[in-house]
């Protein structure tokens, strides 16, 4: 009367091959998708993100996580300390932007690459409130990610 039927096994011919094809299919959707994360993963950026801490940090008198952003061979304490005469002889950095259609290399294929912006300082002791420019060099690796090697003039007092 109500007999229980038991489950059909799905064993047929065309059954396992649709269900291998399926499988098959999902690993290499996988496969696909993880390289094509890992790519996006693995590819370097560009300066734009060390160079906007780097300033903002400089703007904030905030000198060690400005540090961070340059060659780790750089010393702290160095670098403190001209940053620190600069300030005192030409004043707060007040702003800074960068000169249109100065970039070279710096993007995420690049190794080095080079910038040059306009610095605003406020003036103090020595000179006068102006507007200054300083081209930064980077270099990128795999460990430190984009780093400033050479600041240029950022801290060459003008002769008045």
């Amino acid at each position: 009367r109500n007999a229980r039927y038991p489950l059909r096994v799905l064993n047929s011919p065309l059954t396992i091959i649709a269900m291998l094809g399926a499988m098959v299919l999902l690993c290499s959707i996988s496969v696909l998708g993880g390289f094509a994360l890992g790519g996006a993963l693995n590819k370097q950026p560009d300066i734009t993100s060390t160079v906007t801490r780097f300033w903002n940090a400089m703007e904030n008198e905030d000198y060690g996580i400005a540090h961070e952003s340059l060659d780790p061979l750089t010393s702290l304490q160095d670098f403190q300390r001209q940053a620190q005469n600069a300030q005192l002889a030409m004043g707060d950095i007040t702003g800074w932007k960068v000169v249109p259609n100065t970039q070279q290399g710096g993007s995420s294929t690049d190794r080095l690459g080079t910038a040059t912006y306009a610095i605003q300082r406020a003036g103090a002791s020595q000179v006068k409130a102006n507007t200054y420019q300083v081209t930064l060099r980077f270099a990128y690796n795999a460990t430190n990610g984009w780093y400033i090697t050479d600041l240029g003039s950022i801290f060459d007092i003008p002769k008045s």
